[in-house]
């Protein structure tokens, strides 16, 4: 094995031997180091000092497939990657309405007609074409997809080709983590024979998000108007489903999830075989009415949406919720247990590698998310010094604020607003602040001048949308929700001096989940297997200092970098939660006056 970069970090060769030395006794190992230190490459490493013959290598989502691309490109490591097959088919990539079902079932329709040219070609090319095609896109995801088409083939199906014979697979989540997807791309891979690494393993977490399925009235109309054309005789399906939606449309939800009688939702719905059936039908009929391949191949049944949601909630393991969304009242089924999505393949692999930055402690893998093989544990700042010099940055914490929801009232959003507004005055840079909540975030910014406002995290924003625009202004506020896709994903580097552009992280709150009637079937679920309190502990104080430290990890991301923390609530000084958030506090500040007052000494000092 040869270290693809001139020196190793300091710990950064320990920590290979220590990896491999757990791949080689085919246990776990928790691997905690802050980005920059270079997990992807170590992780590697180690898996080739191992001599690993196969490796997968999962991440949360498309926009983390190129960096263990690149690091596998410099290494020489032949690899393969899955992410989204509607963003690799050559035919239907541009048709972003097609669901995934959808998608899958046309795909198979048209490889069954011998109608797709790019899939016959890729079992035709030789392997070393393709692997040719890879190593020209030299480790970026599209950069290889163009290649793989330019060569007139499959990119899904060559990624298939190319993932028996490689040792590195790189996939999405859903790849490893769902079972039915697994078996459908990787299933000729036994999992029992391959080292399985989770980069951001802290997002499992959330892990029964992967898992969850909703149900809009919406689709629920277009599945009524579908049964209505196409099988009028069904008059029951169609009664169940206008009942149904009615029932939806009428229930309000407060916030979060709102528990739905799971047998009253069967009983409307009937079973499963029964939507299946008449969703195959619809779709022959579809097929039988679509003029050309161009329309064959684009065909959508709502139906199934019916079907696949009655399937699920006929699991022992899942429930139903009901949840507001932009459209509406919606239902939604999800597993009560995330073990129940993630502990198959963490303990079924060979070994497994459990990376990230901000992993929750070893208890909450074992207790909630159901690990129980040997795990080795490895913290890169404990264990060998800093990554990143602690006096690069000041951690200040005000104590004359909560977002405790007891204490939520009209005055303590004006005190968090001026704390937002403040610092935009006074500290002529990105600044990122973060929120437990969407509801927290707007009341607040409801008392910010429109002017000051900059970016607001919604449902649909685009990380690199909110890159562009930072880039651009170079002095804006941009407003995150914690555990959103913005504290999980955004970084933003200036172009000429390479520093991160983000030099203050606000934590206006504790991040704590939101209490709904989900989260309390979970710590009901978790209790039956360890005391009420410790699972408190899990999912709630753990699960929020991990969103805080995910957080406050977007603004220093090299030794240069500098960075201001500002943990906005008086909840930061509980002994349990400032040893979970690990930052040596500097200024405790108790009230605005001497907050305002720090800002201005520390923005000359620090900043």
């Amino acid at each position: 094995m040869r270290f693809p970069y001139p020196t190793y970090r300091v710990g950064q060769r320990e920590c290979v031997e220590r990896i491999a030395n757990s791949i080689v006794g085919e246990r776990g190992l928790l691997f905690n180091a802050p980005t920059g230190f270079g997990k992807t490459v170590t992780a590697l490493c180690a898996c080739i000092e191992a001599g690993a013959e196969k490796i997968i290598y999962t991440v949360r989502t498309r926009n983390e497939i190129d960096p263990p691309l690149r690091e596998a490109h410099r290494l020489g490591l032949d690899a393969a990657f899955f992410i989204s097959k509607k963003l690799l088919c050559p035919l239907l990539s541009d048709w972003r309405r097609l669901g995934v079902e959808d998608f899958w079932e046309n795909c198979r329709l048209l490889r069954k007609r011998g109608k797709c040219k790019y899939c016959n070609k890729a079992f035709q090319i030789s392997l070393d074409s393709l692997k040719r095609g890879f190593v020209e896109g030299r480790g970026r995801a599209f950069k290889i997809v163009s290649e793989l088409r330019e060569l007139g083939v499959c990119p899904f199906y060559s990624m298939k080709r190319l993932a028996a014979d490689n040792p590195l697979i790189v996939v999405t989540y859903p790849y490893v983590f769902d079972p039915y997807i697994y078996e459908a791309t990787l299933g000729e891979i036994r999992l029992e024979e391959a080292v399985l690494i989770v980069d951001e393993a802290h997002s499992l977490i959330n892990a029964a998000d992967m898992a969850e399925r909703r149900l809009s009235c919406r689709k629920m109309g277009f599945a009524i108007r579908e049964l209505e054309e196409y099988l009028p005789e069904e008059s029951e399906l169609r009664s169940r489903l206008v009942e149904l939606k009615s029932l939806v449309e009428n229930v309000s939800v407060d916030r979060g999830y709102k528990y739905a009688e799971k047998n009253v939702i069967l009983d409307i719905l009937g079973e499963f075989d029964e939507w299946f059936d008449a969703a195959r039908v619809i779709r022959e009929l579809k097929s039988l009415r679509a003029v050309g391949v161009e329309e064959a191949i684009r065909i959508r049944v709502h139906t199934l949406s019916i079907a696949l949601f009655t399937f699920l909630l006929e699991s022992e393991y899942y429930e139903a919720f009901y949840v507001e969304t932009r459209g509406g009242t919606a239902l939604t089924v999800k597993p009560v247990d995330p073990a129940i999505v993630v502990s198959p393949p963490l303990n079924n692999s060979k070994s497994v590698i459990l990376m990230s930055g901000t992993l929750p402690p070893k208890s909450f893998f074992e207790e909630v998310l159901g690990l129980n093989r040997v795990i080795d544990e490895l913290d890169v700042e404990r264990e060998y010094s800093p990554v990143f010099p602690l006096e690069n940055r000041a951690t200040i914490v005000l104590t004359y604020v909560t977002s405790k929801f007891t204490k939520r009232t009209e005055e303590m959003y004006e005190k968090y607003a001026r704390i937002v507004v403040d610092a935009r005055r006074l500290l002529p840079h990105v600044i990122l602040a973060v929120y437990p909540s969407y509801d927290f975030m707007w009341k607040i910014l409801k008392k910010v001048p429109e002017e000051l406002i900059g970016v607001v995290e919604e449902e649909h924003t685009r990380i690199s949308d909110v890159v562009e625009e930072a880039l651009e202004e170079k002095n804006i506020l941009i407003n995150a929700v914690a555990g959103g896709k913005l504290c999980e994903g955004v970084e933003i580097v200036d172009p000429e001096t390479k520093l991160s552009m983000i030099r203050t992280v606000i934590l206006a709150g504790l991040p704590y989940p939101q209490p709904d009637d989900y989260l309390e079937k979970v710590l009901e679920k978790i209790s039956s297997r360890i005391s009420r309190e410790r699972a408190w502990e899990h999912l709630f104080r753990e699960t929020a200092a991990v969103r805080a430290r995910q957080a406050l990890g977007r603004a220093i991301r090299s030794e240069r970098d500098r960075a201001l923390y500002i943990l906005a609530d008086n909840r930061f000084m509980d002994p349990k939660i400032r040893h979970l958030i690990g930052e040596r506090y500097g200024r405790i500040i108790v009230n605005h006056v001497k907050y305002v007052d720090t800002l201005r000494r520390i923005s000359t000092e620090l900043i």
